[in-house]
């Protein structure tokens, strides 16, 4: 289906302004201290706060920013879902959708509410990062689909009670008990600190990107590298319409969607056994529900561009019963067809 992407602010935008012409500026850059005035307004010109408030002028830019910040200390102030999966709070944000590509719906709803925010406010990182945990946890148990968070912040915590080792926490316990991985990318400088969020947040395996504001190139590079890192290597065993899989039958191959491309993979026993070739385990060698790669496999999948990974199933042939006919051993296959299977 391609990959998903949801978008929610922290501090949570609270006020709606109309963006002012500049009249006091230096080397033009707006020297008015006030948020109608920011260089974002004239940025981003074009979009507006919505429903735009009443008695505005038509064609007027507004723009959403946070007025407030201590109060919002929950993280349900964050982030909040219904049963399926799609309310936010508190945000003006875009929930999970798949990306459909620069003309598509949803990435320009993505688009679009990032145009409509103008940063300002503290850094309550702690239930942000909480409350963004929550929708991802329940949103890959509603949806089945491995879930990420990816913070991007420009400062260290903050406002409500957060600091970096609540932070850290908050990660930590994210992938530890929910199976969600915390991405962090600093924009700025003097944001070292954010480095043990981004250990916490995936199992000690990866630190923060910190990238410099002034150069956009370095941003979108690390959004390219979260968008493999986070990639999944866990494949849930299928469950065929009838018969049984032959569990020792599977051949996993990795591609580029292209057959000259293929590349077989060999089965170890145990994650412990995974070598320097390209190679995948079960979760119970016995009874498997989930086959994983190992790093290399995992690694190869991850820097393609367009990974493709196939995995085959031959099905068991159910045992023969033997009748009798006339001194003739006749063998009839009892229990039903069993397909192919992937």
């Amino acid at each position: 289906e391609g990959m998903g992407f949801g978008i929610s602010y922290f501090p949570p935008p609270s006020g709606c302004i109309q963006c002012q012409a500049c009249t006091d500026s230096f080397l033009g850059i707006c020297t008015e201290w006030s948020p109608n005035f920011w260089p974002y307004c004239g940025r981003t010109r074009g979009a507006s706060c919505s429903p735009t408030p009443a008695g505005t002028v038509g064609g007027s830019d507004y723009r959403y920013y946070a007025s407030s910040n201590g109060s919002l200390c929950s993280a349900n102030d964050y982030v909040q879902l219904n049963g399926a999966g799609t309310v936010f709070q508190h945000t003006q944000g875009v929930p999970i959708g798949v990306l459909d590509g620069p003309q598509g719906t949803h990435s320009g709803n993505v688009y679009a509410s990032l145009r409509r925010m103008i940063p300002s406010g503290g850094t309550p990182m702690t239930p942000a990062l909480q409350g963004a945990i929550n929708y991802a946890d329940a949103y890959q148990q509603l949806g089945g689909r491995k879930s990420s968070v990816l913070l991007v912040t420009d400062g260290e915590p903050t406002t409500c009670s957060s600091s970096v080792a609540s932070t850290r926490n908050a990660a930590q316990s994210g992938y530890d008990d929910h199976d969600v991985e915390t991405f962090v990318i600093g924009v700025g400088t003097n944001l070292t600190n954010l480095h043990s969020i981004a250990r916490a947040g995936s199992g000690q395996r990866y630190d923060a990107f910190l990238v410099n504001k002034s150069d956009p190139t370095e941003f979108i590079d690390a959004m390219n590298a979260i968008r493999l890192m986070s990639m999944n290597c866990s494949f849930d065993v299928p469950q065929p319409d009838a018969g049984e899989l032959d569990i020792d039958s599977a051949e996993l191959v990795i591609s580029a969607g292209d057959p000259t491309t293929a590349i077989p993979t060999t089965r170890v026993e145990t994650e412990g056994d995974c070598g320097n070739g390209y190679e995948w385990y079960y979760d119970n060698p016995a009874n498997p529900t989930q086959l994983t790669l190992c790093d290399n496999a995992c690694n190869l999948v991850r820097e393609d561009d367009e990974p493709r990974v196939d995995i085959v199933y031959q099905c068991i042939e159910p045992e023969p019963e033997t009748t009798y006919e006339s001194g003739t051993a006749v063998f009839e296959f009892s229990g039903p067809e069993c397909p192919r299977g992937h």
